[in-house]
């Protein structure tokens, strides 16, 4: 449901919601950037 908010919130302002969350992936004025693949350190 704060997806939901966020993205809302976004749009009514004329805003770019950037993030990695692969839910806004494509929704319309929503730049996406996919998360780096974490090393395990060893």
């Amino acid at each position: 449901m704060a997806d939901s908010f966020i993205y809302e919130t976004g749009k009514i302002n004329g805003a770019t919601i950037w993030t990695q969350d692969v839910d806004f992936k494509n929704l319309q004025n929503v730049k996406y950037k996919e998360k780096p693949e974490q090393s395990n350190g060893r």
